[in-house]
């Protein structure tokens, strides 16, 4: 019983410390407020993905405010993009049981960081937004969405309703991915779509084209995608 006393009052200063280093680097993030400062904390905050998806959150939300608020420069346009490549680039591992929810909170800080002009201004936003589309895309099983877990068409013996259940059960964690990536295919795309739409209508024709093409090709665009885009620039 002393034994297991001492083991509990230890565990919790376990923790704490274990998480401490975590804390102090989100904090010390938390503390600049400088375009400059942002940047080279890059990497300080990218080494808190994947273990610790929350505070890596909070950090680039506070960055892309910095952003947000920082006077148009030429420091500012490169910072920009390297906090939104950051982001677009974090991977989601498939050998992690919490990826469906790493996605999503992936998702939810590429359209934060959309907030903030100069990383939406920036043509080169659009191609890394197209790059995540892609990648997303390219891992999507067509209709298995629409999969049925148990076959109903005959009566099922309790020996096949039981295999049935298991294969069912270990199938779980495709379908939440599947779920997750169809969720976050349709929302970026979305974003995708309407601020290419926007952007290409404000550049020359020659450049127009040529971003219509690299984006619908790096999001792997359906033909009725490319054609609805194309539209934009005429002739297409």
């Amino acid at each position: 019983m002393l034994l297991l006393a001492v083991l509990i009052v230890h565990m919790p200063a376990k923790s704490k410390a274990s998480t401490a280093p975590q804390t102090q680097a989100v904090e010390r993030v938390l503390a600049l407020h400088g375009v400059t400062s942002i940047t080279n904390a890059l990497p300080e905050i990218r080494a808190l993905w994947p273990e610790q998806p929350k505070a890596y959150s909070e950090c680039i939300k506070h960055a892309v405010d910095v952003l947000a608020k920082a006077p148009d420069s030429k420091s500012l346009t490169q910072a920009a993009r390297r906090v939104f490549a950051s982001v677009c680039r974090i991977p989601t591992s498939a050998d992690r049981e919490d990826r469906p929810s790493l996605l999503r909170i992936k998702c939810d800080l590429i359209v934060w960081c959309l907030n903030a002009p100069s990383i939406r201004d920036d043509v080169s936003t659009w191609f890394e937004l197209a790059s995540v589309v892609g990648e997303v895309r390219l891992q999507i099983i067509p209709d298995y969405q629409a999969q049925r877990r148990l076959n109903l068409d005959r009566a099922l013996t309790l020996e096949e309703v039981k295999k049935a259940t298991a294969e069912d059960r270990a199938r779980e964690p495709i379908r939440r991915w599947q779920h997750e990536l169809v969720r976050t295919d349709r929302c970026l795309s979305m974003f995708l779509m309407q601020n290419v739409k926007d952007l290409v209508s404000k550049i020359d024709a020659t450049q127009r084209r040529q971003v219509v093409e690299k984006v619908r090709q790096l999001a792997q665009f359906t033909d009725e995608e490319s054609h609805e885009l194309g539209a934009v620039v005429g002739g297409q």
